[in-house]
């Protein structure tokens, strides 16, 4: 009978602990945020003397404040390769988010304008309609209208919940995405994991030197 009054007492004087634990495992915070970095795994396949022969490499994407694009506060998107942590002065591209939606600058229409590419928010049959990025230029390429079939509050990989998305138009191609980082490829491509010799995969996430997400599988030192 103590015990139950114990339990009966936590559940009244902190409903929202619980709650929140469980909003928390099924909408994790949007990280494009200002500090956020992806170490993003490349491999490049190449013919040499007739024989296949595959490059791997490390790219860094970081985000940081202090941009305005078409009167907006952004973010730039700066990128380093290997190790040696040097971003250089130009951002590949601009970056805000907006809630759980995540905007692209497209600089390659008259003007310019901002593209949605992710929305997070997206329900088990919601659709949206995203933009889609070269990975190897970081330009915007064409629109495709996809839709959610399947995320979970229980759903995780490597600890981490996530969704699957689908292109409307053509059944079966699919991307899962990693709920507020971005997609499991990288964070530019949003549904499809690009062929042309290229392929990518996210290792690890942080935050201000804070870990966000571990790739356990690849097995590299972080």
């Amino acid at each position: 009978m103590r015990n139950l009054i114990i339990l009966i007492i936590i559940a009244v004087c902190c409903p929202a602990c619980k709650v929140n634990t469980q909003l928390d495992y099924a909408m994790p915070k949007n990280w494009f945020v200002a500090g956020t970095v992806w170490l993003v795994r490349t491999e490049a396949t190449t013919l040499v003397t007739g024989l296949k022969e595959d490059k791997i490499g490390f790219d860094y994407f970081k985000l940081e404040d202090g941009h305005s694009v078409d009167g907006q506060a952004c973010m730039g998107m700066y990128r380093s390769r290997g190790n040696d942590c040097s971003y250089g002065d130009n951002p590949i591209l601009f970056v805000r988010s907006e809630g759980q939606k995540v905007y692209y600058w497209n600089n390659t229409t008259d003007g310019g304008r901002w593209e949605l590419v992710y929305d997070f928010d997206l329900h088990t049959g919601d659709e949206c309609e995203i933009a889609i990025y070269d990975p190897v230029v970081y330009e915007y390429c064409f629109k495709m209208r996809v839709r959610c079939v399947w995320r979970g509050a229980t759903a995780a990989y490597d600890g981490y919940p996530y969704m699957s998305v689908e292109n409307v138009a053509q059944y079966g191609e699919r991307a899962r995405w990693l709920i507020g980082l971005g997609s499991f490829y990288s964070p530019f491509e949003s549904i499809m994991c690009w062929t042309g010799g290229f392929n990518y995969s996210v290792i690890s996430v942080t935050h201000n030197g804070r870990t966000i997400y571990h790739d356990s599988v690849d097995g590299v030192a972080r």
